[in-house]
């Protein structure tokens, strides 16, 4: 999956495509990148280069792995909530226009916090008006209860639903997303449990062990990434089916993300 999705990115990129297509690759690319990471974390290289370490010492580094993998959880719910979702042209282009806009005001804070002069942040605070303009004046803002209105107009989001409602969207079970989205984020914000887990440790294939948990789910989210860029792009849908294992891959997760957490631990996976 994994070398088919690289040759996917690869084939795919700078060519001229619609917006929705474009943010698709971008979200694709990203998680192809945490893939080829989460790989090398989980089958490490021989140590050669560290004098401290043992010669052909494996670090397996499944604290990482794991905050990886929470990434590319975050990455697909928030490509399918954009990109994938059933609505209506107006309303995805109302929310690619919120998540513009709000890239362009986390840079423009970010940059002004290091007490940078650069002149993009000029060029950020026209397009954020631009972007503005543009969304209070959509039909589809118009349309909107004056309560939302005035929620979105005070928000410093761009959107008002958290990850596991944006998972319920993409049709991630609850009881799935709710278990990722507590031992993952243990790992990112390395809470109680994820040092418990260090402490544990006693030799490489302890830590080896617990990184199949995140080779699985990042299989997962590969695959549905992939899927859900080859269903927005007639050229990668046709670069992926190439592929029968691939193939048969992307329908395996499609049907495996909709079930039961006690379901999926069940499989052969």
């Amino acid at each position: 999956m994994l070398n088919h999705s690289i040759f996917v990115s690869m084939k795919t990129r700078r060519i001229k495509c619609s917006r929705v297509q474009q943010e698709a690759s971008v979200f694709f690319q990203k998680t192809v990148q945490n893939a080829y990471s989460l790989f090398h974390i989980c089958n490490p290289t021989p140590n050669h280069i560290f004098s401290s370490l043992s010669k052909n010492a494996l670090i397996y580094d499944f604290t990482s792995a794991n905050v990886i993998v929470r990434s590319m959880f975050e990455a697909y719910i928030n490509m399918y909530f954009l990109l994938l979702d059933k609505i209506s042209d107006e309303e995805r282009n109302f929310r690619l226009d919120r998540w513009e806009k709000h890239a362009l005001t986390e840079r423009k804070i970010i940059v002004e916090a290091l007490g940078s002069k650069h002149s993009i942040l000029e060029t950020d605070a026209e397009e954020i008006n631009k972007f503005e303009t543009k969304i209070y004046e959509s039909k589809y803002f118009n349309k909107l209860s004056e309560n939302e209105q005035t929620s979105i107009r005070k928000s410093k989001k761009w959107t008002k639903l958290n990850a596991l409602e944006k998972a319920d969207l993409a049709g991630i079970d609850r009881s799935q997303a709710e278990y990722l989205y507590k031992i993952l984020s243990n790992y990112t914000h390395s809470e109680s449990y994820a040092i418990m887990q260090l402490h544990s440790i006693e030799e490489p294939l302890e830590a080896k062990e617990l990184c199949n948990l995140s080779m699985i789910f990042g299989e997962m989210f590969l695959s549905l990434s992939l899927a859900g860029f080859a269903s927005v792009n007639q050229d990668v849908l046709e670069l992926a089916y190439q592929n029968e294992q691939v193939v048969e891959l992307i329908k395996f997760w499609n049907q495996l993300k909709s079930k039961k957490l006690n379901e999926l631990s069940q499989q052969r996976i």
